[in-house]
């Protein structure tokens, strides 16, 4: 690993780089996008989303973005200690508990109470000495597996029903509650010193996430995703469309084409039936009373379209934990929480890699695309 420079605004060539694609970020790393080698670590502050304060334009700006969004993962596998990681599950909670009673009577609260009660094996983990670190170790882990376990079941029940908007926000609670419990998993490990482990572990949940994360997308673009083509939706409605189209058919395959793409579309181009208020039975049609208004229905779309994006971002950062844990060492020491606190984002930058000697020859670590990467 090179010289690493702390610093509270991202590089005006980091910046135009992922504009021109020269980089791109994978979750919390910025990567070379032709030697995949990691350029810079993002870090957010533990309280960022906390507040609704928009804080920065360009890559920091999309940063607060997916912070407001309660069950986004943090930048950093290391950055937030167990309060923060609590606090962040309390918004999941409440987010879930504001839905509607009809919706609340699929969530099985006992899951939720077996999660809290294992976090205080966690905290054990994360703020004992050494000999209490590894007596809770086993009952932590062991407890979190359940936890990942039964919140992907769940998710996978609710993902099977019909999907009202309501349905949908909840799957995508449960998933972020899967995912949060599989990262504190690999923190527990990581507490103890077990860093080799930690990635073997987070290796093998990539694939289950990779999956389940797909699966999300899909149900959040519904039945027929030719509407997002309507012209009642805006081209930056339409464009974020086609990046979620490319995620789903792994935008790294050369093969691929938005030719091949919309004409997996295009059967619904011109089905009428689709588009317009939707009646449950004849007598909604004459005494109109739409079940589901047009309106309705282009709100919902856009709104999944949001949570789709931000599900995407919470795999992509999962890659990105994987990258960290990859490389020779972790880097979150770099950056103190009252630096955090105080400028709410922080870019770690390798120097060596930014301005290299002109006989260097840089060797990156690989980049995996959507797709998790094989053992």
């Amino acid at each position: 690993m090179g010289n690493l420079s702390v610093l509270f605004a991202v590089p005006a060539s980091i910046e135009a780089g992922l504009v021109t694609g020269q980089y791109q970020r994978v979750g919390g790393v910025i990567v070379d996008s032709s030697s995949k080698q990691i350029a810079a670590w993002l870090r957010e502050s533990p309280i960022l989303g906390e507040s609704t304060q928009e804080v920065a334009t360009g890559v920091l700006g999309v940063m607060t973005q997916f912070a407001q969004i309660a069950p986004v993962l943090n930048l950093g596998m290391l950055v937030l200690g167990f309060v923060h990681i609590n606090n962040r599950l309390n918004r999941i909670s409440d987010g879930i508990h504001h839905l509607g009673d009809t919706i609340l009577a699929e969530f099985a609260r006992d899951r939720e109470t077996q999660f809290k009660v294992t976090l205080e094996a966690v905290q054990d983990v994360f703020e004992g000495d050494e000999r209490m670190r590894e007596d809770a170790l086993r009952s932590a882990v062991d407890g979190l597996v359940v936890s990942r376990e039964n919140f992907l079941k769940d998710f996978e029940s609710l993902l099977r029903s019909e999907q009202t908007a309501q349905a949908l926000e909840l799957t995508q609670y449960l998933l972020g509650y899967a995912m949060y419990a599989e990262t504190t998993r690999i923190r527990c490990y990581l507490a103890v010193g077990q860093k080799e482990l930690a990635r073997k572990k987070m290796i093998d949940a990539l694939p289950i996430f990779y999956d389940a994360t797909k699966r999300f997308v899909l149900a959040c673009m519904g039945e027929h995703p030719a509407l997002f083509l309507h012209q009642d939706f805006d081209d930056n409605h339409v464009e974020r469309f086609f990046k979620l189209q490319s995620w789903l058919h792994d935008e790294y395959q050369e093969d691929e084409t938005i030719l091949s793409i919309l004409n997996q579309l295009r059967g619904d181009f011109w089905n009428k039936d689709i588009i317009g208020d939707k009646f449950d039975n004849i007598f909604q049609q004459i005494t109109f009373r739409p079940k589901l208004t047009w309106k309705d229905t282009h709100l919902h779309l856009t709104s999944a379209l949001k949570s789709a994006e931000a599900m995407i971002e919470n795999y992509q950062r999962l890659q990105g934990f994987e990258l960290e844990l990859r490389a020779e060492r972790l880097i979150d020491d770099f950056v103190s929480y009252d630096n955090l606190s105080q400028h709410r984002f922080a870019v770690i930058v390798d120097e060596d890699f930014l301005n290299p000697p002109s006989t260097t020859k840089q060797k990156g670590f690989r980049l995996f695309s959507s797709k998790p990467p094989r053992q």
